[in-house]
């Protein structure tokens, strides 16, 4: 079963979300913000600063992140939920640009695939 589709945009594997009314992410193809799905982001989700506040997330505390250029940083993490058609998933959300990460995949699917030929990406469950 297909679980998450999108497209490659400027060779990224992309997929869109929106804002839901009980301000969850949900990921459709209706939505007007683009993912960008990282397989170096070991997290679930990083979403910009600004989109937080509208966001019905709880705030978790500091960690420490390390960068794909080794650089340490502490952000605040926050939990959140992501809606995936009829799933409802639990996750923990940076600020930064936006990314779904493995940790984010992992809980909902078993198997990406990006065709570069095609310009898709899928997520299977």
């Amino acid at each position: 079963m297909t679980i998450l589709k999108g497209k490659i945009a400027h060779w990224e594997p992309t997929v869109v979300a929106l804002i839901n009314k009980n301000g969850q992410l949900e990921i459709s193809n209706k939505g007007k913000h683009s993912f960008v799905v990282d397989t170096g982001f070991a997290g679930d989700i990083a979403v910009p600063h600004t989109m937080l506040p509208r966001l019905n997330a709880r705030f978790l505390g500091y960690n420490e992140f390390v960068l794909a250029t080794q650089k340490r940083i502490r952000l605040p993490v926050f939990q959140g939920w992501v809606k995936v058609k009829a799933m409802q998933v639990e996750v923990e959300m940076i600020p930064g640009d936006e990314l779904i990460g493995m940790k984010f995949l992992e809980k909902v699917g078993s198997q990406l695939i990006v065709d570069y030929k095609k310009a898709t990406v899928k997520l299977i469950g």
